[in-house]
């Protein structure tokens, strides 16, 4: 299903493509727990920019309470908030990756394939009341390197931290489900 000619991923050319939803306070996380997570394919990256997984600010500024999460120029992860703040890790291009941010008690963590990056933020103060904008593959206004490559299966999850340790990640069957059901 990861073949990029299936047309079963989301492709970003690298120029001006992104996808974008409409603010709303469910991407507000507050001082809670988060995780974002997805299949990212890279083509390219840039050694000259920032590509963009996520952003959540409702503009490309300084804001300290919503953040954007990009690949670095290491070929590794960040995140901006009111300056950037390099998580580690390492992305090869022309291979799926899940990446995973979460946050869990006000730690940080980006994962790669199910494995923590070398770097956790210290977030426990930082309070994210922006009603966030999600936007796959660009920045809003533009001024980071745009996404060259594939997306597959995003999940943003308020309230939760999915993972806090390593955890498998292979490539699933099929997307997630679109109307999950929670027991318990």
């Amino acid at each position: 299903p990861f073949d990029s000619s299936s047309g079963t991923a989301m492709y970003f050319s690298g120029s001006s493509d992104s996808v974008k939803t409409t603010a709303s306070s469910d991407f507000a996380f507050g001082t809670g727990d988060f995780t974002i997570e997805g299949w990212w394919y890279f083509n390219t990256i840039s050694s000259t920019g920032d590509a963009v997984i996520v952003d959540l600010r409702p503009a490309n500024d300084n804001t300290t309470t919503a953040f954007s999460w990009s690949t670095n120029t290491n070929s590794g992860l960040k995140l901006y908030r009111n300056g950037s703040s390099a998580l580690g890790g390492s992305l090869s291009t022309e291979t799926w990756h899940h990446l995973a941010l979460v946050r869990s008690s006000g730690t940080v963590t980006a994962y790669i394939d199910g494995v923590p990056t070398s770097d956790t933020l210290d977030w426990s103060s930082v309070d994210l009341t922006t009603n966030g904008t999600p936007r796959l593959g660009a920045a809003e206004g533009g001024t980071s390197v745009n996404l060259d490559g594939y997306v597959f299966d995003v999940r943003i999850t308020k309230g939760t931290a999915r993972y806090t340790s390593n955890f498998s990640s292979s490539l699933p069957s099929a997307a997630f489900e679109l109307n999950p059901v929670y027991i318990g």
